[in-house]
């Protein structure tokens, strides 16, 4: 879900109502593949927000399954985790195309906090919005699931209504994928996904043909555990490791440098803002760019971090 809606949308179904009981009130954001409304319950008066599928090239058949996995998948998460939106119906509409109801969230993404490089979060900030990422994840992975795109757009920091409290919610279950495959991959071989600034080494590689053949996936959950990293390095330095800039990192360029480069600790890239080095030995530890050197799991990540928060 991004949070700035694009100069002249595809379509606007500002006004349209969906299967007899949505009614559609303005457009909220606009993703690579869907738009999201702000809508209301006809019957129960429930504000909600509805994610409507861009046209594609892809057949009605092949959207329908990637769109109704996303939300089967996403439903069956938050169900178990409080840090996940929640999904509330799916449905089809003529003319309009598929949709599925969520939670209405208040507030931004993360990448709204991150525009400004110069002025990261505060560090506390910035352990606290990383610890329930973690905890988050942790759920996706005991599923045998991999996010594969982890950023700072699919992290939203949600205000909870009459609360002074900032809960983490993880969004966009577009390109998640178990595992262990069974029948034909939704994944073309050679094919890489995810976003160039965030993926793991092993995501920049991508698969071999044997493990594809073999339907098992050459990602695991220490993939979302290096992306996260790069989020968290994110957050303490307000830049990405290996950034994307105009006229002269190319995409190539950037997965070469998770691939082959080792980025300075944060505390050494930002000595002004007195990073410990603690926290910046478990940023590096994430950033591993062996899967076997990295930390395990979720928890363990989360753990580390909140054993080196700083205590005054």
């Amino acid at each position: 879900m991004q949070t700035q809606w694009k100069q002249g949308p595809p379509m606007n179904f500002t006004g349209r109502i969906l299967n007899q009981k949505y009614l559609l009130l303005e457009p909220l954001a606009e993703g690579g593949m869907a738009l999201i409304y702000k809508a209301q319950h006809l019957m129960l008066n429930d504000i909600c927000a509805v994610k409507v599928i861009k046209d594609s090239n892809s057949s009605k058949e092949k959207m329908l399954q990637r769109f109704k996995r996303e939300a089967q998948t996403t439903r069956l998460l938050a169900q178990r985790s409080p840090n996940i939106i929640n999904i509330y119906d799916f449905g089809v509409e003529e003319g309009i195309g598929f949709f599925y109801v969520m939670e209405l969230l208040h507030g931004h993404p993360l990448s709204a906090l991150l525009k400004t490089p110069a002025t990261p979060p505060a560090l506390y900030r910035s352990c606290r919005i990383i610890m329930q990422a973690c905890e988050a994840l942790h759920v996706v992975h005991q599923h045998n699931l991999v996010h594969r795109d982890i950023k700072a757009d699919n992290v939203f920091l949600h205000h909870v209504p009459n609360t002074n409290e900032e809960q983490v919610k993880l969004l966009d279950f577009g390109i998640v994928r178990p595992i262990y495959t069974e029948g034909s991959a939704l994944t073309t071989y050679g094919r890489v996904m995810g976003t160039p600034e965030y993926m793991s080494p092993e995501q920049c590689k991508g698969p071999t043909q044997a493990q594809y053949q073999r339907g098992v996936s050459h990602l695991d959950g220490r993939s979302d555990i290096y992306s996260l990293g790069v989020l968290f390095y994110q957050c303490l330095t307000g830049r990405v490791p290996f950034p994307m800039q105009s006229g002269q990192n190319s995409v190539p360029q950037v997965m070469a440098g998770h691939v082959l480069h080792t980025p300075p600790s944060p505390s050494e890239k930002r000595p002004d803002l007195q990073i410990p080095k603690g926290i910046s030995d478990v940023n590096m530890h994430a950033l591993a760019k062996k899967p076997e050197a990295r930390y395990q799991t979720m928890l363990e990540f989360r753990d580390a971090i909140l054993a080196n928060i700083p205590r005054y």
